[in-house]
């Protein structure tokens, strides 16, 4: 790694510290106190994380039916407290480092996919769900620095043909499926990347069978213990939700489309600025060879929706609003994929707006 690439990733790694020390003696809230006692259990009883019963719906359950996550990141906490104590500056103090794991794994990813990775570690960092959920002691936090870094893991392992690589990458992505089970995703996302890379199949592929079997392992242990697959039981939870027969084909689409518009609404707020650095780009270089730009008229429309439903939001009017304006923003971003359907600029116009703004021809310092 070069010398300007180590200090753009201490000044991340400074930034992420500098962002959080005023959260630290944060209270415990939300969904803690769930990850907490599971960890105190994991401190007396480690072989039995969920053997005791909680009142959190207001009746006493088997805390293997409340938690639909899996242990690790309470593991990861029990193993903490043993050195730091259980309070809030201890626990918070702890958690600094997913936090700064997951910004670091953004901008060594980042590093092969734009020319400003700071800054995409930067706006990760600031992304407001980032920021809320590292003030916490949730798992979400630990997921998103494992599967950042089985990522760069897996593509390294791929340029330098490195069967160590692949290992650790498959053992991060293990574990990134037993800090939250969203992590298992992981496993195909790998896959077919390794598959359009190579252009063919590969005993590369093979090393995914070790998140796959840990998995399987974990299903097998916990069916044993609590009479029930805990992995598989979080799946039917989720099925059972979505199958409700009240949940048609529209309501799906709606939630989609509004999961799609709120994960990418940030994208909107940096949209001008894009806009602005093509202008000039192009008025220094009227020569160079341009190839499509996205439909700034599109994002227009979701500009103003953006700049619409954010008073809304602290006014109290998002309840009703947010949805339906959420819905449209993925609607509108689904447009543009269409509309560039078979090209690469779409995904690099993205890859610009969440990196450095817009595509830069020069080559990393």
């Amino acid at each position: 790694m070069r010398n300007s690439d180590a200090n753009r990733a201490v000044l991340a790694a400074v930034a992420v510290i500098a962002a959080l020390i005023p959260f630290l003696n944060k209270a415990f809230h939300i969904d803690d106190p769930l990850f907490l006692w599971i960890a105190q259990q994991i401190s007396t009883q480690p072989e039995d994380p969920y053997g005791f019963a909680v009142n959190w719906y207001q009746s006493s359950q088997p805390m293997f039916s409340i938690m639909q996550n899996p242990p690790l990141s309470s593991y990861y906490m029990a193993l903490a407290a043993s050195l730091l104590g259980w309070s809030e500056l201890a626990m918070h103090g702890a958690f600094l480092v997913p936090a700064v794991a997951a910004v670091l794994g953004t901008f060594f990813v980042a590093r092969r996919l734009c020319s400003s990775p700071l800054l995409a570690a930067l706006l990760l960092l600031f992304t407001p769900v980032f920021l809320v959920s590292a003030t916490g002691v949730m798992c979400d936090v630990w997921l998103v620095a494992l599967w950042v870094w089985s990522i760069e893991c897996w593509m390294r392992a791929l340029e330098r043909n490195s069967a160590r690589l692949l290992f650790l990458a498959s053992i991060l992505a293990a574990a990134a499926a037993l800090t939250k089970y969203f992590g298992v995703a992981l496993i195909p996302l790998l896959g077919l990347y390794t598959l359009v890379r190579e252009r063919r199949g590969t005993h590369r592929l093979l090393y995914l069978l070790i998140p796959i079997l840990v998995i399987a392992s974990y299903e097998v242990i916990t069916k044993a213990k609590y009479g029930q697959g805990l992995f598989s039981n979080a799946m039917l939870v989720s099925w059972n939700e979505n199958a409700k027969p009240e949940q048609h084909f529209f309501q799906q689409l709606f939630i989609g489309l509004s999961f799609a518009g709120g994960c990418l609404f940030s994208v909107l707020f940096y949209a001008p600025l894009v806009r602005l650095q093509d202008s000039f780009r192009q008025a220094e270089s009227p020569a160079t060879e341009s190839g499509r730009t996205p439909d700034f008229r599109i994002l227009v429309i979701g500009f103003a929706l953006f700049v619409f439903l954010v008073p809304l939001f602290y006014f109290g009017g998002a309840r009703t609003a947010l949805p339906l304006g959420t819905a449209i923003e993925g609607a509108l971003f689904v447009t543009m994929h269409i509309r560039f359907c078979g090209s690469d600029e779409l995904d690099d116009y993205l890859a610009n707006i969440f990196a450095d703004g817009a595509r830069s021809r020069n080559p990393i310092d």
